[in-house]
């Protein structure tokens, strides 16, 4: 960072123990809020406030310090700290209980976001007012900024591993150091702060030794290859297909990631100025060529992100995929604008970035207002689906609704609870009270899918196929898990050629020592066109048991295809020995395993 921002050459050694000092502290003050969270007697509201605010001045505070004394750092960090913890508290007024915000992942992005990109306005605000838009300054403030915190971040965990080091060692003689340390439940999370504190402290009296101009030049040599790589992604998505580049939210994921590495690249290679930039040879050229196809790249994220909006609705993750996407979507139309015109591209390229930063913290701090709630977008979209006829209502988000998405969640639910007049409307009041009072999805999951099982056990003995015709019973799967009963479901849903089931079971006399209507041959298919076979043996009229199939010329595993569910299905098959009783498929010899 120059010196014309006011960094000097060393801390005071009052400014090093203050900084040690606010890092114990603050993480005391979190440790103290973690545990009064669970309190009912502490506001909810109040809580949240003050663990964010400690948190963000905090972080803020040790930013600052440094081109700032500490007293003044910690005055200049609530002109950001304060704001942000409103919104942290306005955003968390959507949830019955305020503190359950800290678990939701828009809001946590939305604070980082604010903190990354804010901190360096802050500073420059505070130290150099005249220069607080002044790219070159921004960009220095902002590497040595993020660099000083992780450089304090890579001393915390050397500390720590220095004393887990040092007390495997003394253990050997029977000194406990780390219980003497950590016997308080406290001093963890102090030691923590105080060596976050102490390690910024240090890299700041490194600034001058330790500068991100080096990073630049290494992350410049990855351009040509970042470029090369794009090339033959764009060249080969016609041939590949879009089937895959537009469904998954995986897909789009990354395609973010890669258009954060391309913008990284691209900065790294601009620098803050055209005498330490690329110039205008072959990296300066691939460099160019670079930002004008990034905006493939942030095409295809935010179509990817709409494309499966399209096909199951939105989700709070789909909200803020899409915002962000769209964010990335304005960097490549205006990386991509700049690089064009030619003139001059690198000085406008660094203009556009103190803009779309700009940009970018106003979007952020929108995502924690009423202005552009993902839970009421989400709740209003699902249940829109629901009332559409567009989603199974199996499939409806009820736990979600009733724990993650805030007051909206539990609005829809209500909303959802006048549906009586659907034929499923008793068995969705049933799935919602169960949703209600779950704590957690899995349990939810389990306890839904053990209620639906008298209803899937009926369809399934419905849906499977009996050869020979007639032998099934209601309650042949009265017996059968969850899990085995949802993979034969869909191995049954996987049609045959013609429309019929993909699955059949097929009773007979293959253990003579068992009742031919206590045993039977399961065949259905997989996934991936293969078939599976079972020997199921039965108790009480259920299955009990299923054990794999062999083939008992080979004693091995039979290679089962689905023409062989075919031909037990129009009856091509007959039972006889080999040396013991065996299903023959044509000349398929298949039985139990002994």
């Amino acid at each position: 960072m120059p010196d014309h921002i006011g960094i000097r050459a060393a801390m005071p050694w009052a400014d090093k123990a203050g900084l040690a000092a606010i890092g114990a502290v603050a993480a005391f003050l979190l440790w103290g809020f973690g545990k009064a969270i669970d309190q009912p007697e502490v506001p909810a509201a109040i809580l949240l406030g003050a663990f964010i605010f400690v948190l963000t001045h905090a972080i803020l505070t040790m930013s600052l310090a440094g081109p700032l004394r500490v007293a003044q750092a910690l005055l200049g960090a609530l002109r950001l700290s304060l704001p942000l913890s409103a919104l942290v508290v306005w955003s968390g007024l959507r949830h019955p209980m305020a503190t359950d915000v800290l678990g939701q992942a828009s809001t946590m992005g939305a604070v980082c976001v604010i903190l990354l990109v804010g901190a360096p306005f802050l500073m420059l605000r505070l130290v150099a007012p005249r220069d607080w838009l002044r790219y070159t300054s921004l960009f220095d403030t902002a590497w040595t900024m993020h660099l000083r915190f992780l450089g304090g971040l890579l001393f915390v965990g050397m500390v720590w591993l220095v004393l887990l080091m040092s007390n495997a060692l003394l253990e050997l003689v029977r000194v406990p150091l780390l219980d003497w340390l950590l016997a308080p439940e406290w001093s963890g999370f102090v030691l923590t702060g105080l060596f976050l504190g102490i390690g910024m402290a240090v890299v700041h009296d490194l600034s001058d030794t330790v500068s991100p101009f080096i990073l630049f030049r290494l992350l410049r040599i990855l351009v040509p290859v970042v470029l090369l790589v794009l090339i033959v992604f764009v060249v080969a998505l016609p041939l590949s297909g879009l089937s895959d580049i537009f469904g998954p939210l995986s897909a789009a994921g990354v395609l973010m990631g890669m258009v954060l590495l391309v913008l990284t690249l691209l900065n790294a290679a601009i620098d803050r100025s055209d005498n330490r930039a690329v110039g205008d040879g072959w990296l300066g050229r691939a460099t160019r060529f670079l930002a004008i196809g990034m905006v493939v790249l942030c095409g295809l994220a935010v179509w990817s992100v709409a494309v499966r909006v399209q096909q199951y609705g939105w989700t709070p993750q789909r909200v803020v995929a899409l915002l962000a996407a769209l964010m990335l979507l304005a960097y490549g139309i205006a990386y991509g604008a700049i690089a064009l015109r030619g003139a001059d591209w690198k000085g406008h390229l660094r203009a556009a970035n103190v803009r779309l930063a700009i940009a970018s913290v106003v979007v952020a701090a929108v995502l924690m207002t009423p202005v552009l709630n993902p839970y009421r977008i989400t709740t209003s979209s699902q249940i829109a689906r629901y009332d559409a006829g567009r989603i199974d209502p199996e499939a409806l988000p009820l736990w979600e609704m009733a724990h993650e998405w805030g007051h909206a969640g539990q609005a829809g639910l209500l909303r959802l609870e006048t549906a009586d007049a659907q034929p499923e409307g008793a068995r969705l009041h049933e799935r919602i009270a169960l949703a209600r009072s779950a704590r957690s999805l899995s349990t939810y999951r389990a306890e839904d899918r053990r209620q639906q099982l008298p209803d899937r056990m009926a369809k399934l003995a419905e849906l499977m196929p009996v050869r020979p015709v007639g032998a099934s019973r209601p309650d042949i799967f009265a017996e059968t898990s969850t899990y085995r009963l949802e993979t034969w479901e869909e191995g049954c849903n996987r049609r045959l050629p013609g429309g019929r089931p993909g699955c059949v079971l097929i009773f007979g006399g293959f253990l003579p020592e068992v009742p031919p209507d206590e045993q039977a041959i399961l065949l259905y298919r997989l996934g991936d066109g293969g078939v599976w076979g079972g020997f199921a043996s039965f108790q009480n009229g259920a299955i009990a048991e299923v054990q794999p199939l062999m083939d008992p010329r080979t004693g091995t595993t039979p290679d089962l295809g689905v023409d062989d569910i075919v031909r037990a299905l129009d009856g091509g098959f007959d039972i006889r020995p080999s040396p013991a009783q065996v299903l023959w498929l044509g000349d398929v010899p298949i039985g139990p395993a002994p």
